[in-house]
Formats: C-alpha cells, structure tokens, sequence
C-alpha cells in the first residue's frame, strides 16, 4: 500500500509541475481517471469517433506551463524548441502525462494525430480498447485512497482548496464521481486529450521520443 500512495503522490506532483494553477477538483479529476479510467465517457462509439474527429479539426493543443526554473527532464528535453514567455514560465505542448497510480494509464494529446504520430483510427482504438478494461479500482478502494490522498493535498497551496473540498464531498456523497475541469484549467492549459493505458500504443515510444524529446 506504502507504494501505491507514493505513485499518487508522483502522479500528483507531476500533474502540479506540468499545470501549476491545477485546482483541488482537477487533481480530483486525475485521481479519477487514474482510478476508473475513460469508460464513463463512452456511450456510443460512432459519437466517440466524431467528437474525437470534431476536436482535432479544432487544432487544440493541451499546453504545459513549466517555471524556468524546473529541473523536468521532460521540459529539458523540449527547452531547445520552445521559448521562454517571460521571465517566469515558458509554454510548451503537454503531450503526456501520466495518471497511472494504479494502472499504466497516460493523457495522450491529441497532438499525436494532429502531428501525423499516431493515425487516428489506432489512437481511437487504443482509447476504446481503454475504456473496456475491467482491472479498475473498486468504489471503496477509490474512497479510501481519495481519503488519504485529501490529507495529503491539504500539504500543498492550492487555491479554492476548501470549496472544491466541500464540492466534492457533495458529489461523493451523491455518489456523482465524474467531474471537467475546473474554468482555470481549461483556460490555461486548454486541455485536448484521450485515457490511454500506455500499452497499447507501445510500438510509437520511439517515434514519439525521436520527434519530440530527441536533444539535438
């Protein structure tokens, strides 16, 4: 158990270094999508197809906001390409992050399709593929391990921490597990992305790490 709750506390640093102005009710999103997966978002696949088909024609991209001075080997990796904003933060592409405290499970951008990586047909079916798994955690493991992870969030300084707590706690109690992101989120980060257990897109690691994390 010592181990699960340190690849939370990994997963949750990370998502905090990746988006710093992450809200409580996003690192509760993580915590879900680590904990149950996509499979709450699936109710029809030809709907699934064309709201996935929708969004890359939208060109968005799911942006990370790295301080100057992290020491991320990710943004290291990707320092030489993009520029500094200001003397604080500088703006990159945020093409995976890990929400894999339990199972291999990745946010895979869709700037992987966009960019001709990863065709669409084999990135929705990995997603698919995803979403049909039924190696999840059950509802009461969920509920202690968001227990204790709680106490642990209540160590780091985010905002409207007390207010997304007593949100939360409503949807818990209401048994309403699904949450967005919080308007913060989405209007930093512009979140566009699919759960993927990393295993099922395995064979493009190394073009993924050629065209992107390659330090020339």
């Amino acid at each position: 158990m010592k181990k699960i709750y340190e690849k939370i506390q990994r997963m949750i640093n990370n998502e905090l270094e990746h988006h710093p102005d992450s809200q409580l009710i996003d690192l509760y999103k993580l915590f879900l999508q680590s904990s149950f997966g996509p499979g709450h978002l699936v109710k029809d696949l030809n709907s699934a197809k064309e709201y996935l088909s929708a969004e890359i024609k939208n060109q968005k991209n799911y942006i990370s906001m790295f301080n100057t001075l992290t020491k991320s080997i990710y943004f290291e990796h990707l320092r030489n390409i993009y520029k500094e904003d200001d003397n604080y933060t500088t703006q990159c592409p945020c093409l995976l992050l890990e929400c894999n405290a339990f199972l291999p499970l990745v946010r895979y951008s869709t700037r992987f399709i966009i960019d001709g990586v990863i065709p669409f047909n084999d990135y929705f079916n990995a997603f698919i593929k995803t979403t049909k798994m039924e190696t999840f955690l059950s509802e009461r493991d969920f509920l202690v391990y968001w227990h204790d992870t709680l106490l642990y969030l209540e160590t780091k300084k985010i905002k409207n921490f007390e207010e997304d707590k007593e949100l939360i706690s409503r949807l818990i109690t209401s048994r309403q597990f699904v949450v967005s992101h919080s308007f913060v989120y989405n209007q930093k980060y512009t979140p566009a992305y699919r759960i993927i257990n990393r295993d099922f897109l395995k064979k493009y690691d190394n073009i993924i790490k050629e065209k992107y994390f390659s330090i020339n």
